[in-house]
């Protein structure tokens, strides 16, 4: 489809040309003047001559493309979606859209037709030789991602892979190049992408598991290598198991670890969990890590974690003030037994009693406190 293209015809491109017509010339929908290429006026011109000064509002937009019934529709009319094309034009037939490049340079002015052809051409050329080039903009990422994504053989994408080697730690941290390097981990064997996790070592690794992008490289890893190929990576994060799950992009590393990484990393984070229960469960990260550990122990470890959880005093009802600890406060009851669950919500209920809680939370602590009377007759009966 090319990025770089301004054309009616590709997806979405009528709805791209509309917004071009309408923003450089102010004309109506329902005339067929060229778009007025003049050079751009400072904003405050723009206001001084009651132009907008940024893009049209949606609702506006909208709005222009109610089209005069009585006017002539404009050429281009006929290459709007069926919703947005005027009664009685008809759509643009096989025929023309094969002209489209000609006809384009009678509906496009010129600038925009030099940047449609200046794209069509750059489409066509190899990414060869240039990968780490283009992985360091927005257009040029997704670009290579795509070549990633239509090439048809392991070899064609490690050839492309290749290109990153000696740049994996680089594009890590880069925010464009760090979706090559992720879109890398997901489509190639393992065993390509052991480039990335030796080059990640080249610096700590808890500081790119920190990182605001870097933290993601991390993840894909653990997700998507051999146990034996992280296995190292692994074991040198959790010596900071403790840091990071209560930062705000390493959680991700550790919820990652915990739903991906072998099974004995589990009890090592359960361990960092226990020393401070209040301390780690302040932020919205360490309410994730728990939601992760309740997902990955087996029934009598995640039971035993609630009830550690829960004989916290105060600390369920610290956690409910929270958005996302309010769906864990939920998730740690229901590991409870019965007994043990009604005691515990009634004794939230308690602490909670003047402070507001989410509607969810409120309605499931009603829900199980309404049979406690129930559950007391039947234990007399």
């Amino acid at each position: 489809s090319g990025e770089a293209r301004t054309t009616l015809y590709s997806p979405g491109g009528a709805r791209r040309f509309v917004r071009a017509q309408i923003h450089c010339s102010g004309s109506s929908p329902g005339r067929a003047h060229a778009p007025s290429m003049a050079p751009p006026t400072t904003t405050r011109a723009r206001h001084g001559a009651g132009q907008p000064s940024g893009p049209m509002p949606m609702k506006v937009l909208r709005a222009r493309l109610q089209f005069d019934p009585a006017a002539e529709a404009p050429e281009w009319a006929r290459y709007l979606p069926a919703g947005l094309r005027p009664a009685g034009v008809p759509p643009a037939t096989a025929a023309e859209l094969a002209r489209a490049p000609a006809a384009a340079e009678t509906l496009l002015p010129p600038a925009l037709v030099e940047v449609q052809e200046a794209g069509s051409e750059a489409d066509k050329d190899s990414i060869a030789g240039r990968v780490w080039q283009l992985s360091q903009s927005p257009r040029g990422c997704r670009r290579v991602q795509r070549e990633l994504d239509v090439a048809e053989t392991d070899a064609q994408r490690e050839a492309v892979a290749r290109e990153l080697h000696g740049h994996a730690l680089e594009a890590s941290r880069c925010p464009h190049a760090n979706h090559v390097l992720q879109k890398m981990i997901m489509t190639l064997r393992p065993q390509a992408v052991q480039f990335v996790v030796e080059e990640l070592a080249a610096a700590p690794i808890s500081d790119t598991a920190r990182h605001k992008y870097g933290c993601r490289i991390v993840q894909r890893l653990v997700e998507h290598c051999s146990p034996g190929q992280v296995a190292d990576m692994q074991s040198e994060l959790l010596k900071d198991v403790y840091g990071l799950i209560a930062h705000q992009f390493g959680t991700y590393v550790v919820q990652a670890i915990l739903r991906h990484g072998a099974p004995q990393h589990r009890p090592v984070i359960l361990e960092a969990m226990r020393r401070s229960f209040r301390k780690l469960s302040a932020g919205m990260s360490t309410c994730n890590v728990i939601a992760a550990l309740l997902e990955t122990l087996d029934v009598a470890g995640a039971e035993k974690l609630a009830r550690e959880l829960v004989g916290e005093a105060g600390l369920l009802a610290f956690m409910a003030s929270m958005r996302r600890g309010a769906q864990v406060v939920v998730s740690l009851l229901e590991q409870l037994r019965p007994a043990e669950r009604q005691v515990a919500v009634a004794a939230l209920k308690a602490d909670l009693s003047e402070s507001k809680v989410s509607e969810d939370l409120g309605e499931y602590l009603d829900a199980q406190a309404a049979q406690l009377p129930r559950a007391a007759a039947h234990a007399g009966a």
